[in-house]
């Protein structure tokens, strides 16, 4: 009875040695057939479809290359041509891509990757005299069916992104940086007839040129329709700063953005960054919205900023503030309300600046006078019977200003320590008073050219130390 119970086993044993010798043969040969060349020419040629039917241009594929063990995947010279000339730089390319994928990614619908690297990629976007861009034309929708379900997860631990460049018209931003935990969900809404997303990006580490590199961490919900996108939230954070906006993105042929934000911005960690040694510490906020087009942008709300210290050859001081309403826009940027504290006293007032982005013009007395007068002959007639004058022929942009500022108990002392620098000592000078008086500046053309009108009146304190000089005077005169 032993011996029949034995046999089966035995038996058994030998069906599944097979079985698993027939898995490994399978295994072996997809493994050689993923290597030839009519594999890598299937998967490439299913590449470009998929490239096409997800971005809508004409795409290219150089060279793929897989690596079945190490689940890499490696695809070379990818080029996407959108609506530009065959003579100008494509909608995207990239000299080099590897991407190794994770195994859960293989018994599940999320494209999961350990790493992505690309190399040397190029994102161009031309924008046309119509409005339009070389974004491509989309033929094709997904199914209806295909889209009540989730359009796509996609997780990457690491992302490497290196000698990268955005061509945004004729301006270059290059792009370096490595990113990690980076995640995208997507689904879509037949209801709403749009795509919800979220993006995570766990930790980007980044290097702008001329600066140190620095590392920031951003997480984005959005959704995304035919012509139109929404940011219900964005959240940015890198050491002490951090942004929050939200806005919506309309018009893609010609984008016109709306958005609100809310900005923290740690001066010392970015003077760092920017390499800026003078600025020694400060904390800026920045909370308003505003809204951006190819043509314009404008943008209002309210500036604080604290604790700011500086120091240069110069110029030192510390502990001042500044509260201010601000207004910016292409023509003008205004600053209204300003009250801020520095050298131991307050300072009030308004400027404005108009023509800011216009290059700087030293004007001759006859150039100016013609400003003026071209100035005043803009303005409206007095007499609304007689006809408009003819409009004046139009010149181009002249930059000019306006400042008005309001200082109370400025103290002389403070004021001298500030101005005690290298290029200019003043150690055996212990002025002590204190200065109150108005401090106006205008200037056409270039602030080389301004003219300054001051009234100040300096008075001495109750009490002084030994050591101190006493000022009392007033003043005036124009510059």
């Amino acid at each position: 009875m032993t011996e029949a119970v034995t046999k089966p086993a035995r038996r058994w044993w030998k069906y599944l040695l097979i079985v698993i010798g027939a898995l490994a043969a399978v295994a072996l040969a997809l493994t050689i057939y993923m290597n030839t060349d009519s594999f890598q020419a299937l998967v490439r040629r299913r590449l470009v479809a998929e490239v096409e039917r997800i971005t809508g241009g004409r795409a290219e594929i150089g060279s793929f290359h897989t690596i079945p063990f190490r689940l890499q995947v490696e695809v070379r010279n990818i080029t996407v041509h959108g609506r530009e000339t065959a003579t100008d730089i494509p909608l995207a390319h990239a000299e080099n891509i590897v991407a190794r994928l994770k195994i859960s990614s293989l018994i599940r619908s999320e494209l999961a990757f350990h790493e992505v690297i690309l190399d040397q990629p190029v994102a161009h976007v031309i924008f046309y005299p119509d409005g339009t861009t070389n974004f491509p034309g989309r033929t094709s929708a997904f199914s209806t069916q295909a889209s009540i379900e989730q359009l796509f997860s996609l997780s990457i631990t690491r992302m490497d992104v290196h000698q990268g460049r955005l061509l945004w018209d004729d301006q270059a931003i290059p792009l370096d940086f490595a990113a990690r935990n980076m995640s995208l969900q997507m689904d879509y809404s037949y209801l709403h007839a749009r795509y919800h997303g979220r993006l995570l990006l766990g930790m980007v580490d980044t290097k702008l040129p001329d600066c140190r590199p620095f590392a920031w961490m951003s997480s984005v919900d959005f959704s995304l329709a035919s012509d139109s996108a929404t940011l219900s939230s964005l959240k940015w954070n890198s050491g002490h700063s951090n942004l929050s906006a939200n806005g919506q993105v309309t018009n893609f042929r010609r984008p016109h953005v709306q958005a609100a934000y809310d900005a923290h911005i740690d001066l010392t960690e970015a003077a760092s960054v920017a390499r800026h040694r003078e600025l020694r510490s400060g904390l800026l906020e920045l909370k308003g919205d505003g809204n951006w087009s190819l043509d314009q942008f404008a943008s209002s709300g309210l500036l604080t900023l604290r604790d700011l210290a500086w120091q240069s050859d110069q110029l030192s001081f510390s502990k001042a503030s500044l509260t201010t309403g601000y207004s910016i826009s292409d023509l003008q940027l205004k600053l209204s309300r300003l009250d801020g504290k520095i050298f131991g006293g307050s300072v009030t007032g308004d400027a404005e600046i108009n023509q800011w982005l216009a290059a700087e013009q030293h004007l001759s007395p006859a150039a100016r006078k013609v400003f003026e007068t071209a100035t005043i002959s803009a303005a409206p007639p007095l007499n609304k019977s007689r006809p408009p004058a003819a409009k004046p022929k139009t010149t181009a942009a002249i930059q000019n200003a306006s400042i008005v500022l309001r200082l109370r108990d400025i103290s002389a002392q403070d004021l001298a320590v500030a101005l005690n620098a290298p290029e200019h000592p003043i150690q055996a000078l212990h002025p002590a008073g204190l200065a109150s008086g108005t401090l106006e500046t205008r200037w056409k053309g270039t602030p080389r050219d301004a003219e300054v009108q001051f009234a100040l009146d300096v008075k001495p304190p109750d009490r002084l130390a030994p050591a101190q000089l006493p000022i009392t005077a007033h003043a005036a005169g124009v510059y």
